[in-house]
């Protein structure tokens, strides 16, 4: 090992130290004391023969992890280098202390010295840290081993810690393998034989001067049961481990740890400090102040208008890409996938910055030799998610039998970083992302570039990328690890391509003339790749059983509208009855569009849009459309909860409902609806003396203070088969609440 002479002579005085410390434990303290009188060869006694083993394996051990631990305490991500480091001491974000000892009552905000302080007095400690990916779990492991490698701080005294990655532990290993896998030059430092059981011996008998660093729970081989053990204590009983992990598949160690932390982020007062330290550093405080000030940082609701970007900013590396972002733009998009996109443009504006090109403008004209290094970076992202694993290996770049400039184009342009070894003998480059995000951002941008290979030109190192997935690979997409990177795929695929191939796969599914038993055996087949590929992307699951139902996710305004449109030219009907598009993005869907779905859909008995970010002018124009055109409308059921409807007209509700006359059940909770939409709804539908057949209506968390006594009474009589009724926290007038009170309502189901 080559070390500085400062350096040696601290490594000696730590080795002195922590070798008075293990002799002390081991009540050979006096004996050492009359070797070091009087010169005893050591072929003199089998007894002293393993004393000086012990002692030059303690000193190795203590050498080498010193060393391995030593790591720069100071992270810059690539494309920064020369402008802007960051010291890993100020990445760390709020904790919660979950669990301390038996004590599982409820959590309390906590710091990291204060969560040392609990572990190092915890004999014996079982520490479980918890947290989001790339949320700064590592993070933490690497501060608290390089700290203990620093003779001025007093962590973990007279101990030996080893940090470990728990994705280099295979099958039948146990950690101490892994521990033994990480060490080199035994031999050549201590002259003892190359034998691993010396060092296991050393490690098992003195297993109270052990602390275990372990990183990556969630990276561990799901056939590998050797952490568990150490949470049962089967082994290293006396051990300290330190445990960090994703929230996923972790109860059985929570019900084993004696302290559990959750790693919570950034609250808002940390992301202002680091915003104002991020611009004070590029000497542009005022711009670090309108960044605050459009993410409402100093307002009692932050992140109201821009809730994907805010939510980015609790995560230390994340913010740091919304500071570049803002820097380089002054702009922050409200879709989550325009803003990657934008994201993606200030990653390669840095790099460009660096390299004296000239400046992106728009993410679309990103230089194609961009665009193939994202795409190999997103394979082989792609194929490291199957297996819930973050990282990549230089390896797995060389395996696409990719171009060297390819290859070193996609590791320069600043979307990942290589993670430092955490031992000499660990010689495997590492490439790590900031964020999770940024995996299933470019998995996504992988995938939409497999349906538009065609219009890529021709080069053979890129389409070799794109060689299109099995039919059981496309099964794989639809998998949990996959879910936002498809969400993802869709909003970075052209809206007018994933509208086509939804509509090829609802009309060979559902065309509106086929038998229950005929659509059963045709089920699936004659579905080309790309229409599977759209219909696992957007988690299309029709219903096995011919009941004509298909429940679709992940498909934004844009796509929407591109399916319709292609619905309408094709004059295409569907047989469809029950379809549920809750939870989709429709901020921007076409007015047109509801009136040609359900006119497209004529024996629709259900509809589900909760949460789609539905406006007021989407159900007024659906409303004037249905009464202009005189279109009978089969529905049953209608859910339009948690949409913002607050500019929804009365007179064009009325219209609507009326074109339903077989409408039994509508839910509109959470709605912003008024109590005078209410009174205009009832005063129409009185005017044209009409009747609904409405047995439920549910209009609850809606402000309806408004809502007078006559329209109330009214909307009574015009609802005969009105059973249900939940007017709940819609903040009712007194006078209102009176009259439902009245014992002639008592056989209704009336809430308020």
């Amino acid at each position: 090992m080559i070390i500085d002479l400062e350096q040696r002579q601290i490594l000696c005085e730590e080795r002195k130290e922590g070798f008075i410390n293990i002799l002390n434990r081991i009540g050979l303290a006096s004996t050492m004391k009359c070797l070091a009188q009087e010169e005893v060869p050591r072929s003199s006694s089998s007894d002293t023969r393993m004393q000086t083993e012990e002692e030059k394996i303690e000193e190795y051990l203590l050498l080498t992890q010193k060393e391995n631990c030593r790591q720069a305490r100071i992270f810059t991500p690539e494309t920064m280098r020369g402008r802007y480091t960051v010291d890993i001491s100020q990445m760390f974000t709020d904790m919660e202390l979950l669990k301390e000892r038996e004590n599982n009552k409820g959590s309390k905000p906590t710091t990291l010295e204060e969560v040392v302080d609990v572990i190092q007095s915890t004999p014996g400690c079982k520490a479980l840290i918890e947290g989001e990916g790339g949320i700064g779990k590592t993070t933490i492991l690497r501060h608290l081993s390089y700290n203990w490698s620093d003779q001025s701080i007093k962590l973990f005294e007279g101990k030996i810690v080893f940090l470990l990655s728990l994705r280099d532990l295979k099958k039948d290993d146990d950690i101490s393998d892994l521990i033994v896998q990480q060490l080199t030059d035994f031999n050549l430092d201590t002259d003892l034989p190359e034998d691993p059981q010396l060092i296991k011996a050393f490690i098992n008998k003195h297993d109270n001067s052990v602390v275990l660093l372990l990183d990556g729970l969630d990276e561990l081989r799901f056939d590998n049961q050797s952490v568990i053990s150490l949470f049962r204590k089967k082994r290293f009983k006396q051990s300290t481990v330190i445990l960090t992990s994703r929230p996923e598949n972790i109860d059985e160690f929570i019900k084993e740890c004696d302290v559990h932390i959750r790693v919570s982020g950034f609250n808002k007062e940390s992301i202002g400090k680091y915003i104002e330290k991020y611009f004070k550093h590029f000497e542009n405080q005022q711009l670090g102040e309108s960044l605050k000030e459009e993410l409402d940082i100093d307002t009692f609701w932050p992140g109201e208008k821009h809730p994907e970007a805010y939510s980015m900013c609790k995560n230390p590396m994340l913010l740091l890409s919304i500071c570049m972002l803002w820097e380089d733009n002054q702009s922050l998009p409200s879709d989550n996938t325009d803003l990657f996109k934008e994201l993606f443009r200030s990653i390669l504006n840095q790099f460009n910055k660096q390299k004296q090109c000239d400046k992106i403008l728009k993410f679309e004209d990103t230089p194609s030799k961009y665009v193939h290094a994202m795409i190999l970076l997103g394979k082989c992202m792609y194929i490291n998610l199957k297996r819930n694993q973050l990282s990549i290996k230089i390896t797995d770049l060389i395996d696409t039998h990719s171009t060297r400039d390819m290859i070193d184009m996609a590791l320069k342009l600043g979307f990942v970083y290589e993670e430092a070894p955490l031992s000499k003998s660990n010689c495997e480059r590492i490439f790590m992302p900031p964020h999770k995000l940024i995996v299933e951002s470019l998995v996504g941008f992988y995938m939409s570039k497999l349906l538009e290979s065609e219009n890529i030109k021709d080069d053979s190192d890129v389409r070799q990328l794109l060689i299109p997935l099995g039919y059981n690979e496309l099964d794989v997409i639809k998998s949990e690890y996959f879910k936002v990177a498809r969400k993802f795929a869709l909003g970075f695929l052209d809206a007018a391509t994933a509208g086509y191939y939804l509509k090829q796969w609802l009309t060979k599914h559902f065309p509106l003339r086929m038998s229950s038993r005929i659509r059963k055996f045709f089920f699936g087949i004659k579905i080309t790749y790309k229409e599977r590929f759209i219909a696992n992307i957007l988690d299309i699951e029709p219903d096995p059983y011919g009941r004509v139902s298909v429940r679709i996710q992940n498909v934004s305004g844009d796509v929407f509208n591109n399916f319709l449109t292609e619905c309408s030219l094709k004059q295409v009907q569907l047989a469809l009855r029950y379809l549920f598009i809750s939870g989709n993005n429709f901020h921007n869907i076409d007015v047109n569009s509801l009136p040609s779905l359900l006119i497209m859909c004529p024996k629709l008995w259900w509809l589900e849009m909760r949460d789609c970010n539905l406006s007021g002018d989407v159900i007024n124009y659906l409303g004037t459309e249905c009464s202009l055109k005189q279109v009978q409308l089969a529905l049953d059921i209608l859910d339009i909860s948690n949409n913002n409807l607050h500019n929804i007209d009365g007179n064009s509700l009325s219209s609507f409902l009326i074109m339903c006359p077989k409408l039994r059940h509508l839910v509109m909770i959470n709605c912003n609806l008024s109590g005078d939409v209410i009174n205009h709804l009832v005063t129409e539908c009185s005017l044209k003396q009409v009747q609904l057949p409405l047995r439920t209506l549910r209009i609850s968390h809606n402000n309806l203070h408004s809502i007078n006594v006559n329209s109330m009474s009214s909307l009574l009589i015009m609802c005969p088969k009105l059973w249900v009724l939940d007017m709940s926290d819609c903040n009712l007038s007194d006078e209102v609440i009176n009259y439902l009170t009245e014992e002639h309502y008592s056989n209704r189901a009336i809430q308020f």
